[in-house]
């Protein structure tokens, strides 16, 4: 299974590529690109693994994704629904080396700036939902227009970074594949106990090799990576499903305790869990 790098489709001549994804679920395998990924959720329901960090997605949430970042998007049905997805694609010398350093477009930098650790808005952090929605009926030049427009909608807004940390040196195919594995298995298993010893040995690796070569490349250990996901889960279920008591999500997470659970929610979101679910609405 190789799937690093795994390279846009690219028209010849063309530097600004417009993709419509509209499927049951989206492409789930990791992968990188050297452009820059703009994508807007219109419809569907699941998580985007990135690098060292995982989000859970929803209709009308908007990702920016730094060029040669790993990411992966997980769809996870909650019906019939089907997974729609609309992206731009470039690089910053997509229209030649000096274009956004000219002072008509210069304050367009900011994007660029933030996209090296990616950003996600939420639907309520933004205002770019019809200008996404009538990107791919529009002729190329109408794109083009737009697209900037959306670059520099984003280079005024904060939002939140995808990730903390970039892994310079890049993703080797070999990379690729060890972390699609552990990505796999972490976002299929994270509610059950998932044992260091075991998913070394699925990538071949000695526990303490695996220990050093997924730090090196996530900053994080593999057990503290396990947390964020289940703690993203949890930060989900808070959200969708409020008939849950603390404690259900707790469990329903892969905690085995509700003190370690309360613990660990407040080291990674700054608050408890109650007072998350008190603060968020859909």
């Amino acid at each position: 299974m190789k799937v690093f790098p795994f390279k846009i489709p690219k028209p010849a001549n063309e530097n600004l590529v417009i993709q419509v994804d509209r499927e049951r679920i989206f492409y789930d395998k990791l992968h990188q690109h050297q452009e820059i990924q703009v994508s807007y959720l219109v419809e569907g329901y699941g998580k985007l693994l990135v690098n060292d960090n995982v989000f859970s997605y929803r209709p009308g949430d908007l990702f920016v994704i730094g060029g040669e970042m790993p990411h992966l998007f997980r769809s996870e049905p909650r019906g019939q629904e089907e997974s729609h997805m609309i992206s731009f694609f470039l690089t910053e010398e997509a229209f030649g080396p000096d274009f956004f350093r000219k002072k008509e477009v210069v304050g367009l930098r900011p994007f660029f700036a933030k996209s090296d650790l990616g950003v996600v808005l939420r639907a309520d952090q933004h205002s770019l939902s019809n200008a996404f929605l009538a990107l791919p009926e529009l002729g190329q030049f109408r794109q083009f227009l737009t697209v900037l427009q959306i670059m520099n909608s984003l280079a005024e807004v904060e939002g939140e970074a995808l990730s903390r940390f970039r892994y310079n040196k890049g993703i080797s195919d070999a990379d690729g594949e060890r972390l699609q594995v552990v990505f796999d298995q972490v976002i299929r298993n994270f509610r059950d106990p998932i044992a260091l010893n075991d998913i070394a040995g699925m990538v071949h690796m000695t526990p303490n090799a695996f220990c050093r070569y997924f730090k090196t490349r996530t900053n994080k250990t593999f057990f503290e990576y396990l947390i964020a996901v289940r703690i993203e889960h949890a930060c989900e279920l808070l959200i969708t499903r409020k008939e849950l008591s603390v404690a259900d999500v707790a469990y329903a997470c892969g905690f085995r305790t509700l003190s370690n659970f309360n613990r660990k929610f407040r080291e990674l979101t700054g608050i408890t869990p109650k007072a998350y679910q008190g603060n968020y609405s859909i």
